[in-house]
C-alpha cells in the first residue's frame, strides 16, 4: 500500500454512519438491561435460599446460551436477512425477560436464562459484525472503542436501575429496556451481511478459523476471563490479602473505570501506530500489571495498577474486534463473530472455575497468575502470527 493511499481520508457513507449510531444506541440499551437482569436473577435466587455456588452455576447457563448461538446467526441471516434477524432476536429476548417475572423456581429460571443467552448472543454477534462492516478501515480502532465504551458504561449502570425499581417490577423494566432497542433496530438499512464477501471467503469453517486467527481468539477469551474474574473474584482476592470490605468492593470499580476510560485512547493509538504494535504493548502491560498485584496490595500503587490493568484488558478486546474486521468480511466475518461469542461464553465459565480452585492452594498468586499466564499466551500468539503473516506489520491507513 502506497504512502499516498494510506493518507487519503476514507469516505464514511451516510448509510453506514447512521447504522453505526443506531446499532451503538440500541446495544447500549441492551447492555443496560443485561447489567440489570443478571444481578436481579442472582438476588432472586438468593432470596429463595440457594447457595452462592448454586447461583453461580445457574448464572453460568446464560454463558452456555452464548455458546449455543454460534450455529444460529448465519442460517438466520440467510433466511430472514440481517435486520429482521436482529429484530426477532431482540423481541424474543424482551419477551423472555418479561416471562422471567412469573418464574419461581431454579429450573425454570435456568431454562429462561439459556434461551435469553441464545437470543442475546445472536443480537450481540449480529451487531458486532454489522458495526465492523460499517466503519472505514482507517478509523476502525477509535470508533470500535466508542462503541465498546458506551456498551460498557450502560452495562455498568445496570445495578443502579435495581436501586430505583421494586423487585416485583424489575424483570418487566428489563424487558422494557430491551424493547426500547427494537424501534432503533428497525431504523437500520437493508443490508445483506452474508452477500458482502467474495465466494472464496465462504469456504472457511470454524475449526480452521480457530487455527488461523489465534490472536483474535485468545484476545477474546482473555477479556472474557478478565471481565468475569474482576466482577466475581477480585473483591474476594483483595479480602483474602487483608483488605477491608469497602476497598475490596471498590477494586472492581477501579478496574472497570480504567477499561472505560482508556478504550478510546487505545483505539486511536491503533489507528495511528498500527494495531499489532499497540496490541503487543497492551498484552505486555497486562502481564506486568497482573504480576504486580501481590506487591501493591494495601498501597496507593494498588489503585493505579488496577486502573492500568483495566485499560490494557479493555484495549485488547477492542483490538481483537479491530483485527477481526481487518481480516474477515461478509459471511466469514459473521461466522467468526459468532465463534468469538462462543469463545467468550466458554472462557466466562472456565476462568472462575480455574481461579477458584487455585485460590484454595495459592491465594496470593491465584488471580494474578491466571491473568498473567493468558496474557503471556497472547504475547506468544502475536509473535507467532507475525512470523506467519508479516504483512500485518504494514503501516495502517490513518487520517
Amino acid at each position: 500500500m502506497s504512502q499516498l493511499t494510506a493518507r487519503v481520508r476514507p469516505v464514511w457513507r451516510r448509510r453506514d454512519r447512521k447504522d453505526f449510531w443506531c446499532l451503538t444506541g440500541a446495544i447500549s440499551m441492551v447492555g443496560l438491561a443485561l447489567g440489570t437482569l443478571l444481578p436481579l436473577t442472582a438476588l432472586a435466587l438468593d432470596r429463595q435460599g440457594f447457595s452462592g455456588a448454586t447461583i453461580g452455576l445457574i448464572i453460568a447457563v446464560h454463558a452456555l446460551g452464548l455458546v449455543a448461538a454460534i450455529g444460529i446467526c448465519e442460517p438466520a441471516v440467510q433466511r430472514y436477512g440481517a435486520r429482521k434477524t436482529i429484530e426477532y432476536a431482540g423481541l424474543g429476548a424482551a419477551a423472555t425477560a418479561l416471562f422471567m417475572q412469573q418464574l419461581g423456581n431454579a429450573w425454570s429460571l435456568s431454562v429462561a436464562l439459556f434461551i435469553l443467552g441464545v437470543l442475546l448472543g445472536v443480537v450481540l454477534n449480529m451487531v458486532e459484525t454489522w458495526v465492523n462492516l460499517a466503519i472505514p478501515d482507517a478509523q476502525r480502532g477509535r470508533w470500535l472503542a466508542v462503541h465498546c465504551t458506551l456498551f460498557t458504561l450502560f452495562q455498568l449502570c445496570g445495578p443502579l436501575v435495581l436501586q430505583c425499581v421494586s423487585p416485583a417490577r424489575a424483570f418487566a423494566v428489563c424487558a422494557a429496556l430491551m424493547l426500547l432497542a427494537w424501534p432503533v433496530f428497525r431504523g437500520l438499512s437493508q443490508r445483506n451481511l452474508s452477500d458482502e464477501a467474495p465466494h472464496s471467503d465462504r469456504q472457511h469453517d470454524w475449526p480452521r478459523d480457530l487455527r488461523t486467527a489465534p490472536v483474535i481468539v485468545i484476545s477474546t477469551a482473555l477479556f472474557a476471563l478478565f471481565d468475569t474474574l474482576v466482577l466475581s473474584l477480585l473483591p474476594v482476592y483483595a479480602l483474602a490479602q487483608g483488605m477491608d470490605t469497602p476497598n475490596a468492593l471498590a477494586s472492581a470499580s477501579v478496574v472497570l473505570a480504567g477499561d472505560t476510560a482508556l478504550e478510546i485512547v487505545v483505539g486511536a493509538m491503533a489507528d495511528r501506530w498500527g494495531r499489532v504494535r499497540v496490541h503487543t504493548a497492551c498484552a505486555a502491560v497486562l502481564v506486568g500489571s497482573a504480576l504486580l498485584l501481590p506487591f501493591t496490595i494495601a498501597t496507593l500503587f494498588w489503585w493505579a495498577d488496577l486502573f492500568v490493568m483495566g485499560g490494557a484488558a479493555g484495549g485488547i478486546y477492542v483490538l481483537s474486534m479491530m483485527a477481526c474486521g481487518q481480516r474477515f468480511s461478509g459471511s466469514h466475518l459473521l461466522r467468526m463473530t459468532a465463534l468469538l461469542g462462543s469463545v467468550w461464553g466458554v472462557a466466562s465459565i472456565a476462568g472462575p472455575l480455574v481461579t477458584g480452585a487455585l485460590m484454595a492452594h495459592a491465594s496470593r498468586w491465584s488471580l494474578p497468575s491466571v491473568i498473567g499466564a493468558v496474557a503471556a499466551t497472547l504475547l506468544w500468539a502475536l509473535a507467532y502470527e507475525q512470523r506467519q503473516h508479516p504483512y500485518s506489520l504494514e503501516l495502517p491507513t490513518h487520517v
